[in-house]
């Protein structure tokens, strides 16, 4: 039959081009660099749908958190929202996904309340729990210093610290040494004019309003191939989970201080896996 003949025509016209392009000149080894580039571009071109998710950190009426002011003594861990499962645009289809992207913009804001010459510095970082059952807290992450606080100085837990992947592309540090307002124009009893009223006021009293905000960006980008497994007919992460922990050398987070506002966003590309 016509038809019948055309397959065979086809099939042996496949087969030879199989046998050129995978196998040696001897017809008995197998190309496999080939192959796997091939199977790799074909792999591609089925996770052509790129999706992505945001995590937003702010003002924004729909932000998951609000800014967060983290300090020596309390750093400040967030879990990152993974995509419900769904029909709906970037929603995931099923139980597992690969995460291609991540892009974090973060902003940190350092008010100055004190007044005080001194310097501040803020952290953030990006990081996976290879085991969603394992929630991260500071203690599992560093050991106190000699001050008893969580600064630079503090070592890794070394028991807990592996159970953690970090994403050193994403590692945002800032640093900021505030000015001084009000010593320049301050009597010999250390008495200054309050800008808001014709009062007086201790210079070495903190301020009920900042004297100045100053405000930096920090915008990372990284290719990542991290791959998020789901329970089944949940939308609890089962495998790496992602977090956010934002740490600072501020004594406290009250205007009594000089806190820093951290703000941002956090964006997730991934493809159905």
């Amino acid at each position: 039959m016509p038809f019948q003949k055309y397959v065979k025509k086809q099939f042996g016209k496949t087969k030879k081009f199989v046998k050129k392009r995978y196998t040696t000149s001897t017809g008995k080894g197998l190309r496999v660099n080939k192959l796997a580039k091939d199977l790799a571009m074909v792999k591609r071109k089925l996770n052509v749908e790129h999706k992505h998710i945001d995590f937003l950190m702010g003002a924004k009426n729909d932000a998951n958190v609000i800014a967060q002011y983290p300090t020596k003594s309390v750093p400040v861990i967030i879990p990152l929202d993974m995509p419900i499962k769904g029909l709906n645009f970037n929603n995931r289809v099923g139980n597992q996904l690969k995460i291609t992207h991540i892009t974090s913009k973060l902003e940190f804001v350092f008010f100055n309340n004190q007044d005080l010459i001194q310097r501040t510095n803020v952290r953030a970082q990006i990081l996976f729990a290879k085991n969603a059952s394992d929630i991260p807290t500071i203690d599992e992450l560093y050991e106190q210093d000699a001050n008893g606080h969580y600064t630079p100085m503090s070592m890794t837990n070394s028991q807990e610290y592996n159970k953690f992947i970090w994403l050193k592309s994403h590692d945002h540090k800032k640093g900021y040494t505030q000015p001084t307002n009000r010593y320049n124009a301050s009597t010999d009893s250390g008495q200054t004019r309050l800008s808001s009223s014709d009062g007086y006021q201790d210079v070495r009293t903190p301020t009920t309003v900042s004297l100045n905000k100053a405000v930096f960006y920090s915008n990372k980008k990284s290719q990542e191939s991290i791959r998020v497994s789901f329970k089944n007919l949940s939308n609890d992460v089962e495998q790496m989970k992602p977090y956010l922990i934002l740490r600072s050398d501020v004594i406290d987070a009250s205007i009594d201080y000089d806190p820093i506002a951290v703000t941002g966003i956090i964006r997730m590309t991934y493809v159905d896996n």
